[in-house]
């Protein structure tokens, strides 16, 4: 008992002895009504009262009987615990005061039971949302009597009393932790020890337990609280499959982890309670999502249909599906079961978006592995060449039936060098190539993300270099040869076409860098082109010069007239005369002169007397050429000598002396025309001559020309002279004659 409780009993037996005390002192010692002061399941604590009466102590017989057993006891104060006694047993208990004599008084009696045992083993039977069930085990001093109290605290409080060993408490509230105390009651109620055990009341079930999200390891899933929700509430989740496991969450959803890929699994959801006492299971079926397919990749594409194929997943399971979505224009899904599909029935040049997934037997579906791909746009059409130099081709296109906007074009340049350009525009001039060299050109039309269609082949050679240095290496009335440079980027395939303009016209072909056209006109102008051919037949730009065969020469040059400083020729035209030949005269000699005429004759003036002169008549065509030169020689007429005198005569000879010409030249000799009887011609190199076997008094007139190397002569200077007669004589000495010569000399010039 508490001290406190104690106390306050003592205090009370106190009184009530001292009063009893004083009504002892009158009357009997009878001792004061006993009172119990506790009980337990084998003794029983009594006091009474009063203890001390007349100041004399007094002791007190206790006798204590039940149907079973019997007892005494003697206790020297006004308090005693009778002990040993049996559980649940109803004993009669008498005190009497002991007086000095031996004598008893009159007993105080009082029945008291013992408590009975308490119950054992109280457990759970059963329980729900509003009730509990209980059970227990009979004690071992069971008597038949016995009924049970049963005390429920909580909210709601109750009592109740049962004979048998269970009770249902009902009326509880959900999820609620209630204290049962069970007392074993005997026939006069009186309670055994309780035995007390707290349950919890079954919480309410969650509801709409929904799959949240999940992935190949996981699955997340929600539920709404229930009706009877309390903040202490947990929520267990069990989890059936490969692995199991459980797991206790506060709020009302879980992720549940380490999961196998592509697996059911079966989730119980129960709501605990503080005491984990749990709800029924709200149960769920779901599968994690099997592992994504591996290594999506384009097997094959054309204008309207893709083909993919991807690698099993690491848990693959036989009755894996895979669905593939098309989002496009057009979308479209599939079902298949093998690890490929083929996409048909598409639009060309469209980017499609194609999410593959693997599907487990209820429909679950991986992550989605997606790849976008582009099917094949339609080629271009009609690839032609535009123009083309010797470092760039120029190409040209028509746009594909399926054009759109985001279309771009590129262009493939193999060869060397070669290259790759994109262009917006459906043509493209490819720079930086190397001339005279063949390039194969693909055409591929790029979608928006480079998917190119199938390449629209052509080959064009670049212009080779042109030749350089075109000359004339001969010519003459019927032919032109031609010789020209290699060019820089000299091939040894290249070969060369010569294109001749005129009359007649041609083309030839040939591998040398030089031509001999032939069967021409003579004196015609000819245009030649020289274009320089790759292996393909690409020409050069044209080298173009001009040249005339060369005139027939003009026939029968001859001499018109001639004098000291000039002479005139003539000659026949050619043949193949035309109204635009001129002549150039050539003189050779000192001087030395041209000359052109339009007319066939000339007269070349300012020429030196007595001079041999080389005269090349040689036809000119329109442009200048010059036919084979026609070439005569004629000398000018040299001067005459001057001052021709006798020097002598006698009577068979004469001698005549002259002055030499002021264009006196070495070559130069002197014909002596003698006429008279006899007449004679002499030719001397002197300016002096003795003209003998003449006559006697016979008048003679002579002629003195001046003779060019050639035989060309000047005009005649004539002088008359007589010989002498027979009759004078010259009778000085020889050394005077000079004298007397000088005298008749001068009689002689008088005579004259």
């Amino acid at each position: 008992m508490e001290p406190t409780r104690r106390n306050a009993v003592l205090l009370l037996l106190g009184s009530t002895f001292l009063f009893q005390g004083i009504l002892a002192t009158e009357s009997s010692l009878k001792p004061g009504d006993i009172v119990v002061i506790s009980v337990t399941n084998v003794s029983i604590s009594l006091a009474w009262g009063p203890a001390d009466m007349n100041g004399i102590q007094y002791n007190f017989s206790i006798i204590y009987n039940s149907s079973d057993t019997s007892g005494n006891k003697t206790a020297v104060s006004n308090f005693t615990t009778i002990t040993d006694l049996l559980p649940g047993t109803n004993y009669t208990i008498a005190v009497a005061t002991i007086i000095v004599n031996g004598t008893r008084s009159d007993p105080v009696v009082r029945n008291v039971f013992t408590k009975p045992n308490a119950v054992t083993n109280a457990t759970l039977v059963n329980r729900n949302t509003t009730s509990i069930t209980l059970r227990w085990n009979r004690q071992s001093d069971y008597k038949a009597e016995y009924r049970y109290k049963v005390e429920t605290i909580g909210d709601p409080s109750s009592n109740s009393t049962v004979n048998d060993e269970s009770t249902t408490v009902v009326d509880l509230n959900p999820g609620t932790k209630y204290t049962f105390r069970v007392l074993t009651l005997t026939g006069d109620d009186t309670a055994s020890e309780p035995v007390t055990v707290s349950f919890t009341t079954v919480p309410k079930a969650v509801t709409d337990v929904i799959h949240v999200n999940h992935n190949t390891t996981s699955i997340t899933l929600g539920w709404n609280r229930q009706s009877d929700y309390k903040a202490e509430y947990r929520y267990k989740v069990e989890t059936i499959g490969d692995p199991s496991s459980n797991s206790t969450v506060t709020d009302e959803s879980v992720t549940v982890v380490d999961l196998s890929p592509g697996t059911k699994y079966t989730f119980s959801v129960f709501t605990l309670v503080a005491d984990g006492t749990s709800s029924g299971p709200v149960t769920v079926s779901f599968m994690t999502a099997p592992n994504a397919v591996t290594n999506v990749t384009l097997v094959n594409r054309n204008t309207t249909s893709v083909t993919l194929k991807w690698n099993r997943q690491s848990d693959y399971k036989a009755e894996y599906r895979y669905k593939v979505e098309t989002i496009g224009d057009p979308s479209s899904n599939s079902t298949v079961i093998d690890e490929s599909v083929t996409v048909v029935d598409l639009n060309s040049g469209t980017n499609y978006t194609f999410n593959v997934f693997t599907l487990v037997t209820d429909g679950t579906a991986s992550d989605p592995v997606t790849l976008s791909f582009t099917t094949v746009p339609n080629a271009v059409t009609n690839v032609t060449l535009v123009s083309r130099n010797t470092t760039s081709i120029t190409l040209r296109w028509n746009r594909q039936s399926d054009y759109k906007a985001e279309y771009r074009y590129k262009v493939e340049t193999i060869g060397d060098p070669s290259s790759n350009t994109t262009v917006n525009d459906e043509s493209i001039t490819v720079v930086g190539l190397n001339p005279g060299t063949k390039y194969t050109f693909r055409v591929l039309t790029l979608a928006g993300d480079g998917t190119a269609s199938d390449p629209v082949t052509v080959s064009f050679t670049t212009v080779p270099n042109a030749v350089t240095n075109i000359t004339l290496v001969n010519r003459n009335t019927t032919s032109i040869t031609l010789r020209w440079d290699s060019q820089a980027d000299y091939k040894a395939e290249y070969r060369y076409k010569v294109k001749s303009f005129g009359n007649p016209s041609s083309n030839n072909s040939v591998t040398d860098e030089s031509i001999t056209v032939v069967d021409l006109s003579p004196g015609t102008n000819y245009t030649f082109s020289v274009l320089t051919l790759a292996a393909d037949g690409t020409a050069s730009d044209p080298v173009t010069v001009y040249f005339t065969t060369v005139p027939n020469a003009v026939t029968n040059v001859t001499l018109v007239s001639r004098n000291a400083t000039s002479i005139t020729l003539r000659w026949n035209r050619q043949s193949d005369y035309k109204a635009e030949y001129r002549y150039k005269v050539e003189t050779i000699g000192d001087p030395p002169s041209n000359s052109t005429v339009n007319d066939e004759s000339t007269a070349v003036v300012d020429l030196n007397p007595g001079t041999k002169y080389t005269f090349r008549v040689l036809t000119l065509a329109g442009d200048g050429t010059a036919s084979d030169p026609v070439t005569v020689s004629f000398t000018t007429v040299p001067k005459a000598v001057t001052n021709v005198i006798r020097v002598n005569r006698n009577t068979t000879s004469i001698t005549l002396e002259w002055n030499r010409q002021a264009d006196y030249k070495a070559e130069y000799r002197y014909k002596v025309e003698t006429i008279g009887d006899p007449s004679s011609n002499s030719t001397v190199i002197d300016e002096s001559v003795t003209v003998v076997d003449l006559n006697p008094g016979t008048k003679y007139t002579f002629s003195v020309f001046t003779l060019a190397a050639d035989g060309t002569s000047s005009g005649p200077v004539t002088v008359s002279f007589t010989t002498g007669k027979e009759a004078i004589q010259f009778l000085k000495h020889p050394q005077d004659i000079s004298g007397e010569v000088a005298h008749y000399r001068r009689t002689t010039l008088l005579d004259l």
